[in-house]
Order: structure tokens, then C-alpha cells, then sequence
């Protein structure tokens, strides 16, 4: 029977609405619902000297596990229709509720599928046997054990802990719209910057002249002070150099030594000031002495007479 070119798009084009409608569904709930789709991702070979048919039996373990419960798990690479088998695996890792993952052996097409899987940051469930040392990418999430020998005690209670988890991480899943697996618990983080200005060439010299008017403001402020002379008792030193620096060396005593209150004098038009304070400072003359070299100070004399 042929097919005319308009029947072949009519069904690719219900084909393409079925997927479209398949992926916008909501997840089933657990209680209300015959069966959902648990995928496995699981070594199916001979893996780290484990023969086929022990993993042939992990598989029937973990599907014994969910016998009473609405999962049904199946190989993420099955499907009863014939396709390309690694379309078919991707899908199903995608559209699958949720996931088992055996990682046990590290089977490298496993880890893959597994990586695969987190990244769409879907439910997943992850179990690994007592013999496999763990990955450090996924350590982070919980790993269900078990024996690789299949002891049958410890089975049995592996059984019933992976059915807890799984039912637990598919009802959490449905109920909270931010539930991730894995993905969103990581943050790309930026430091913050500083703002930037961008000035013409006359802005930058206005912005100049006005930070320079300002220190000549400060200048003559300090130099106002050097006209008010405190009357009474006390000592002068007499100091050689800039205001800022005579500033500086005021400052910086200041840290080390108490010398009541000061009076910067301004004697001489050539950077010749005296200070006047309560204190003598011939004691402390080696700290005196540290902070005048420090600040470019020439010292007359300390502890001269008011």
C-alpha cells in the first residue's frame, strides 16, 4: 500500500502532538494511579567481574521491591516499538517519572546516562553494592547500599528502603515545584564591581580643581589655628616643614604620647611652625624623634618655654 505525501505528514504530525502532549502531563498520583513508568539504568554485560546473570538478578530484586506499589521499572532502553535504540534511551531518561540508577561497577555507559539524567534534574533514585567505591562527582547524593553477594537478609532490607525512597522522591517531586535531584543546588556566583565614571576632559579638570580648592580650604583652616595661641603655661617645639606634613607629625604622636592640648602657631612664611602643649615630650624624644623623620619634620627645638 503507498502512501500519499499528505497521509505521511498527517501522521507525523499527530506522532509529533502525541510526544508533545506525553511531556506536558502532569505526574500521576501515587494513591490514584495503575502504573508509572520507573525507569532503570543498570550494567546489563559482564561489569567489574560481575557476569550477566548477576545483574539479571539486582534487576529482579529491584523490581520485587516496587511489586506493591504503583511503579513499574523497566530498562530505560526498552520500548515495544522497533527505533534507534539511543533515541529510544534519551527519551526515556527524559520522560520517565523516575529513575533507578545502579551504578555499581562504574559501567561507563551507565555513569553517562546517569550524567545525562541529572542534568534534566528529574527524580532519581541511586543504589550501588558494597564493593564499588564512590564517584566523587555524585557523592553529594545519597547512595541506597547493598551487598554484591545478595545476602538475603540484607537484601530484604535493602528492598524495603529502596521502595521508601523511591515513593518518597516521586510524592516530593510532584508536591514541590522546586524539588532538583541534583542541578539546582549548584549557583554561578559573581563578585560585585565597583561603579565606574566616564568623564570628558573638561569634567576631569573641573573635578580636579575642585578636590584641589578643597585642600586649599583645609590649608587655610589649619593656618587660621596657627593665629590662635593658647595663653598660659606649657612648652613649644619648634617644627620645620609643610602643613600636611607638621598634620601628619601631630597625628602620629598622637598614637604614642599624651600631650594635652595643641596649638599649631605659624611663625614664618617659610614653613616654620611652633606647637604649643601641656606635656613636656624630653621623655618620649626617641618616638618624637621617629615620627619627625617619618613625616619629613625638621625639629628647632622641643619643650621650649610658653
Amino acid at each position: 500500500m503507498h502512501l500519499t505525501v499528505l497521509q505521511i505528514n498527517t501522521v507525523r504530525l499527530k506522532m509529533t502532538n502525541a510526544k508533545k502532549e506525553k511531556s506536558e502531563e502532569v505526574l500521576p498520583d501515587v494513591a490514584n494511579s495503575d502504573t508509572i513508568q520507573c525507569g532503570l539504568i543498570m550494567p546489563l554485560s559482564k561489569t567489574d567481574s560481575c557476569e550477566a546473570e548477576h545483574w539479571t538478578e539486582v534487576r529482579s530484586i529491584i523490581i520485587e521491591a516496587l511489586e506493591d506499589t504503583p511503579f513499574c521499572p523497566d530498562m530505560v532502553s526498552h520500548a515495544e516499538e522497533v527505533g534507534i535504540i539511543h533515541e529510544r534511551i534519551v527519551r526515556n531518561i527524559f520522560e520517565n517519572p523516575i529513575v533507578i540508577c545502579d551504578v555499581s561497577g562504574k559501567n561507563p555507559n551507565v555513569m553517562f546516562e546517569l550524567g545525562l539524567r541529572l542534568a534534566f534534574d528529574k527524580p532519581t533514585v541511586i543504589i550501588q553494592d558494597d564493593q564499588t567505591d564512590y564517584s566523587f562527582d555524585i557523592s553529594p547524593i545519597e547512595h541506597i547500599p547493598y551487598r554484591r553477594d545478595l545476602r538475603y537478609c540484607d537484601i530484604k532490607e535493602f528492598k524495603e528502603n529502596l521502595k521508601s525512597k523511591v515513593v518518597a522522591s516521586y510524592e516530593k517531586a510532584q508536591s514541590d515545584p522546586d524539588y532538583s535531584c541534583f542541578l539546582k543546588h549548584f549557583k554561578i556566583y559573581t563578585k560585585t564591581t565597583l561603579p565606574t565614571e566616564e568623564l570628558s576632559g573638561t569634567d576631569l579638570i573641573l573635578k580636579q580643581l575642585s578636590a584641589l580648592s578643597s585642600q586649599m580650604t583645609a590649608t587655610r583652616s589649619f593656618a587660621a589655628k596657627a593665629a590662635n595661641k593658647l595663653e598660659g603655661k606649657g612648652y613649644i617645639a619648634c617644627l620645620k616643614g609643610s602643613a600636611n606634613d607638621v598634620q601628619k607629625f601631630v597625628a602620629q604622636l598622637f598614637k604614642h604620647v599624651k600631650f594635652g592640648e595643641i596649638s599649631v602657631i605659624e611663625k614664618q612664611k617659610d614653613k616654620h611652625y611652633h606647637i604649643q602643649y601641656g606635656i613636656p615630650l624630653g621623655s618620649s624624644y626617641e618616638l618624637v624623634e621617629k615620627a619627625a623623620k617619618s613625616c619629613n619634620i625638621d625639629i628647632g627645638y622641643i619643650d621650649g618655654g610658653a
